[in-house]
């Protein structure tokens, strides 16, 4: 089975509340979002299932995503949306210069909050790729794997053998 793009709209559409698309079409409000689609695909760069492998035409991908491929293209296109919405519109850009033409609205406060949204979402995104690459099939995993994983007493015969088993003091310190 195919995720659609459909599937991937509605995520958005749960965590961000924008009343202008409530205000739209379904159609206008997921053209808009179709927008965010590549981007998103672009910034997902280490995903182990290839999101290119799309259909236009069907509006889907060709393959069906895992949960947390999902998850993490979702929150890349809301990602991207706040950005293109609300944090590199000129108005914000104008408002965040903190000139005393631009205080008339006081857009300073709300882009703050917008930014510390995204960077919430960002870092999400963040641990979610990080928890992504640590799995079983992963270059890392493998390399870990590969070398004989951590191992303490491996650290300290190789500790002993550069440093000898000489102890560092400091000054002061009794012998």
């Amino acid at each position: 089975m195919a995720t659609t793009y459909k599937e991937l709209y509605n995520s958005v559409y749960s965590k961000i509340k924008d009343y202008d698309f409530a205000n739209m079409s379904e159609e206008e409000a997921d053209e808009i979002l179709h927008d965010y689609l590549r981007p998103a695909v672009v910034a997902f760069e280490y995903c182990n299932q290839n999101l290119s492998d799309r259909d236009e035409d069907l509006q889907q991908f060709n393959i069906d995503l895992t949960d947390v491929n999902f998850e993490i293209l979702s929150n890349f296109m809301v990602i991207i949306y706040l950005d293109s919405t609300y944090i590199r519109t000129s108005l914000m850009l104008k408002a965040h210069m903190s000139t005393s033409d631009f205080h008339k609205y006081d857009n300073k406060d709300v882009l703050g909050k917008v930014i510390e949204v995204r960077d919430m979402y960002k870092q999400e995104n963040k641990q979610l790729m990080i928890n992504y690459s640590l799995r079983g099939d992963s270059d890392f995993v493998k390399l870990y794997r590969d070398k004989g994983g951590y191992s303490v007493d491996k650290y300290q015969k190789v500790k002993n053998k550069r440093f000898g088993n000489r102890t560092r003091r400091c000054e002061g310190d009794a012998e």
